[in-house]
């Protein structure tokens, strides 16, 4: 079943994923593992993907995964300066 099928407006689902790559970096705030949380998020991510697939959604989806990529690099850089 996709997105479409389920009448998802897309700004909900651009709303849902954007709020994704906002948890990410809430989590690691409140003292998670940035590996851990960029795992759970990124596989939330996936699922989205795989109910848009072949949709309009499918863009917002890929959107919010490059988004919360950048997310995690930015926060991996933050906990390992040196590396």
């Amino acid at each position: 079943m996709s997105i479409y099928q389920t009448k998802m407006p897309l700004g909900d689902l651009h709303a849902a994923c954007q709020s994704i790559v906002t948890r990410l970096v809430d989590y690691v705030r409140r003292g998670g593992s940035v590996e851990l949380g960029y795992l759970m998020y990124r596989n939330q991510l996936q699922g989205f993907l795989l109910f848009t697939a072949g949709t309009a959604g499918e863009s917002i989806v890929k959107h919010a995964q490059n988004a919360l990529d950048a997310e995690y690099r930015r926060l991996k850089s933050r906990r390992n300066p040196g590396e």
